[in-house]
């Protein structure tokens, strides 16, 4: 929307789902509380203005400012312009990341948010599936060894994005710069900032290899290995030996100080819940659940 005969300033959003109605709302909340969080930094810049909110006919909107630029998705396709369009994206990202950041131990309500409660979503998913497995009992041992890893360790967490891939951010220029985040619609407080990192890396890899997320992440935990757009997504210290890749081969550092394969399981655990809170019909679509739920649990 805009003035008869210039560019658009605004642009609104409606929903034709309940869930989605879900995610236009907490859309909204989240960015009004970024924004507040980052007023006077640059970063603020990034995210879109909420103007307003409303139903007609029945459906749910919402209306935000326009932001300049081109999807990112558009630099994908050789390895020099990705390795611009990853590392912009993640200085950009880390910015929100670092000033809504604070430092805390985890407890018992991080531990049952992060793990608990996303191993028993999991968990009811794979119940709906016929005959039996060792899944029930690969995700209790998996749920013990997270919340054994993460019970007491310090650990910066924050507001995350949720849904950072290519598509969700906007870029000028051939060098690139971040113009602009869109669709908050995931995003979330308390939480892990490498949760964005590696949706990105690993959403990029997604699109490139034509693959699932989950067979990209059953990759990973089965012995696969870290690409150099992982590594520059997943930013420094330090830069893996060639001859060693696979997924326990970054430094921890990278991963906000909790071991790389913790990371992926805590990654993917997010993934799967965040996936059926704005789908819920996946929970049965048996494709995406084999792809990226079953595979993956079997690595556990």
């Amino acid at each position: 929307m805009g003035p008869p005969g210039a560019g658009p300033e605004a642009l609104i959003r409606v929903a034709h789902q309940p869930r989605t109605a879900d995610g236009l709302r907490a859309a909204t909340a989240a960015l009004t509380t970024l924004r507040r969080h980052l007023a006077g930094d640059p970063a603020a810049e990034l995210l879109p203005e909420p103007i307003g909110t409303g139903r007609i006919g029945g459906r749910s909107w919402a209306m935000e400012g326009v932001l300049p630029g081109r999807p990112a998705q558009d630099m994908l396709e050789t390895p020099d312009d990705r390795f611009r369009m990853l590392s912009a994206i993640s200085t950009a990202i880390g910015r929100v990341h670092a000033v809504t950041s604070q430092t805390v131990i985890v407890d018992d309500r991080l531990s049952r948010c992060w793990v608990r409660d996303r191993v028993a979503a999991v968990a009811d998913i794979l119940d709906r599936l016929p005959g039996r497995s060792s899944s029930p009992g690969r995700l209790a041992g998996l749920e013990s060894a997270l919340t054994a890893e993460l019970s007491g360790r310090q650990l910066a967490i924050g507001w995350i994005h949720g849904d950072l891939w290519p598509a969700n951010v906007l870029v000028q220029g051939t060098e690139p710069v971040v113009s602009g985040i869109i669709d908050w619609d995931s995003a979330a407080a308390d939480e892990l900032a490498v949760h964005d990192l590696l949706h990105l890396a690993i959403t990029t890899r997604r699109l490139i290899e034509r693959t699932d997320q989950g067979a990209v992440l059953a990759d990973l935990l089965s012995g696969g290995t870290w690409t150099r757009d992982d590594e520059v997504v997943l930013g420094p210290p330090g830069a893996l030996d060639s001859a060693e890749r696979g997924v326990d081969a970054m430094d921890d550092r990278r991963f906000g100080g909790i071991p790389a394969r913790t990371a992926v399981w805590l990654y993917w655990l997010r993934f799967v819940g965040s996936n059926l809170a704005r789908h819920q019909d996946l929970a049965t679509d048996r494709a995406w659940v084999a792809a990226n739920v079953t595979a993956v649990a079997a690595c556990a």
